[in-house]
């Protein structure tokens, strides 16, 4: 605040105008406090006009509430100012204002009040000054002029210091390319304004700001980037540091202010820094273009069905290095071949010509390919992936797996177990097994399929069956029946062709366990002669089946007698008879054995008896050579003895007895 006496008057300086900001340059107005004029004594301040002057660069408010000076001082009001009561203004006709100067019109000079002197008070009310530019920033002192004179020292005092100061920034404005490829960086330029729309010179220097207003690339995910006042890269998002000059920041190189945008995209770019930020038409509005084909992206739904077009959403997109679909892409300029891994199959149903290459104009519409209801694979089934590949530059993407399945099951063969050996009551080596397909001989996985034993008296687990992705059913197990001969097991699909598929198996008997007599046993015999059966036994497995193949050897074991092919071999119907028994020349008992080791019943023993032959020999038995009483009987009845011609006494033969000499009584 200024005091300082002009003549006689007081005057204190306006305040409130040291730091008006150029933000108010054609908006705010800042209020000011005086000046304010006091007298000594009554009458120094004279008749005519005070006019206070702004200095260059500021104008008054014209158009608000009007400027009032208040009269203050003692006494009737006849003997104020102008006659005007203590503490009211002079009258309005007394003031009058333009954009550069206020003045008022003293009329009539204050006067003592009888003998006691009327001091005045003029403070000058609603003030109101702003700036008329930005640059360059006004500084200087309120005037004073007019014919009102002050008694004595005439000088001339400040009556007020208006000092401009610089803007302060509240918001950016972000000038660039309104269209930018994506991957490629622009220049921008960014200016920091006050409210009132100027330059904010005064905001300068390295300032940290943070960017958004972009999206990230799809794939890889690439966020947006700008550089810094030291050419570093930063993400969108991130604080920057960018240097300012008088409210502007340029870049320089490709530092400060590079932006590379990544997402094709309609983006706005907004700068902020804490308050002052960027709205509206301030902010950058960029469309990024999608960038050259860099590669395919391949969206194609699993499971398919081999040798039936595609169902489901299966697109390919041409895409840029961002994953930015190529929305110009043109399949009949750079064709596009889809391949397969495995390549075990067909593909079929694309362009023109080659059904598995992309080659018409319409092909790709927006840069993506909907493949769905056109693309058929036909080959082996399971795991693959996709790869479509630009003719020109070898560009390419590969889809995600998908697995290639049958259609619907049209027929049933048999896959296995058939025509299989294997021994009585026990299970085949092979599971019996049946492979169902679908029109285009594929495997079909799913289906169910019923086993069942059909002859031989067998049995069978896991009847019920569902093929697997071979297309394969498999019994669980097939156990034959206890009786040699021939097993049959049939297979059904229900509504497939070749169904029942029939499978066969021979049962054979197994080791052998058992023997037994089979014939021969218990006969008689001429002694010395071969008895009419021949000896022979019996082998069987554990479930009574004739087994072939055993070797066994028939041993006499009393009697005497001999036998001829006493070693020999079982049958096929297990039975093994030796060549020849014959008895001893002794008539009596005769016996046979077979062993064989390991075999239950083993050994076996023939029991054969020997009788006496034919009478051939007849010889004194008894009684010969006696002596008696004439007359008299011998002692001894004379007997004889017949035999055979192994001397075995031979029963019922009739003998007539004689005399031949003397005298018989």
């Amino acid at each position: 605040m200024h005091v300082f006496t002009d003549g006689s008057v007081t005057i204190t300086a306006a305040t409130g105008g040291l730091s008006i900001s150029g933000d108010n340059v054609g908006g705010l107005w800042t209020s000011l406090t005086g000046p304010i004029l006091k007298e000594a004594v009554s009458g120094d301040i004279g008749s005519g006009s005070i006019i206070l002057t702004l200095p260059s660069g500021f104008i008054f408010d014209i158009g608000g509430i009007a400027p009032t000076v208040l009269v203050s001082g003692g006494g009737t009001s006849p003997n104020n100012i102008n006659n005007i009561a203590n503490g009211f203004s002079l009258l309005s006709t007394d003031v009058s204002i333009t954009s550069t100067t206020i003045t008022i019109n003293i009329s009539s000079i204050s006067k003592k009040n009888g003998p006691t002197q009327n001091p005045n008070t003029l403070t000058f009310q609603n003030l109101r000054v702003r700036p008329t530019a930005i640059t360059p920033l006004a500084s200087g002192n309120i005037t004073k002029s007019g014919t009102s004179s002050f008694s004595t020292i005439p000088i001339t005092p400040n009556y007020g210091t208006l000092n401009e100061i610089a803007g302060t920034a509240t918001k950016f404005i972000i000038t660039g390319s309104g269209s930018q490829t994506a991957g490629t960086p622009q220049s921008l330029t960014i200016t920091a304004q006050t409210s009132g729309g100027s330059t904010a010179t005064a905001y300068a220097g390295i300032k940290s700001l943070t960017f958004s207003g972009a999206n990230s690339s799809p794939s890889p995910v690439t966020i947006p980037s700008i550089t810094n006042s030291t050419g570093s890269v930063v993400n969108f998002g991130t604080v920057t540091t960018i240097t300012f000059t008088n409210g502007v920041a340029n870049v320089s190189g490709s530092n400060n202010g590079s932006m590379t945008l990544y997402k094709a995209e309609n983006a706005t770019i907004v700068a902020n820094d804490g308050p002052i930020t960027t709205t509206g038409s301030d902010r950058l509005g960029v469309t990024v273009n999608e960038a050259a084909l860099a590669n395919f992206f391949l969206s194609f739904t699993s499971p398919q069905i081999n040798g039936t077009v595609f169902t489901g959403t299966n697109t390919i997109a041409a895409q840029d290095a961002f994953g930015n679909t190529v929305t110009t892409f043109d399949a009949s300029a750079n064709n596009v071949i889809i391949t397969t891994s495995p390549n075990d199959g067909a593909i079929t149903g694309l362009g023109s010509g080659n059904n598995a290459v992309l080659n018409q104009v319409g092909n790709f519409s927006g840069g993506i390919i909907n493949v769905t209801g056109l693309l058929k694979f036909l080959g082996i089934l399971g795991s693959h992936t996709f790869t479509a590949t630009s003719a020109i530059g070898t560009k390419a993407g590969i889809s995600g797996t998908v697995n290639i399945i049958g259609g619907a099951a049209t027929q049933i063969a048999l896959n296995a177990g058939d025509s299989q050996t294997a021994t009585a009551g026990s299970a085949v080596a092979t599971p019996p097994g049946v492979i169902v397909k679908d029109a285009n001989n594929s495997p079909v996985s799913g289906v169910t399929v019923s086993f069942a034993v059909a002859s031989g008296g067998g049995i069978a687990t896991g009847l019920s069956a569902t093929t697997n992705a071979s297309g394969i059913a498999t019994i669980g197990s097939w156990t034959l029946g206890t009786t040699v001969g021939t097993n049959t097991l049939t297979a059904t699909g229900a509504g497939l062709t070749g169904s029942p598929i029939t499978f066969t198996a021979t049962s054979v008997a197994g080791a052998a366990t058992q023997i037994a007599v089979s014939a021969g046993n218990n006969q008689t015999a001429t002694a010395g002669s071969i008895v009419a059966i021949l000896p022979s036994v019996i082998v069987k497995d554990a479930n009574s089946n004739p087994v072939s193949g055993v070797s066994l050897t028939f041993v006499v074991a009393s009697g005497g007698g001999s036998v001829a092919g006493a070693t020999t071999i079982t049958n096929a119907s297990g039975i093994a008879t030796v060549g020849s028994w014959t008895l001893a020349n002794t008539a009596g008992s005769n016996t046979l054995t077979v062993t064989k080791a390991g075999l239950t019943g083993s050994p076996i023993t023939f029991t054969a008896t020997g009788t006496a032959g034919a009478a051939s020999q007849i010889t004194i038995n008894a009684g010969d050579g006696q002596t008696a009483t004439a007359g008299a009987a011998v002692i001894i009845d004379p007997s004889v003895k017949v035999t055979d011609a192994f001397g075995n006494a031979v029963s019922g033969v009739s003998v007539t007895f004689a005399v031949t000499g003397g005298e018989d009584r």
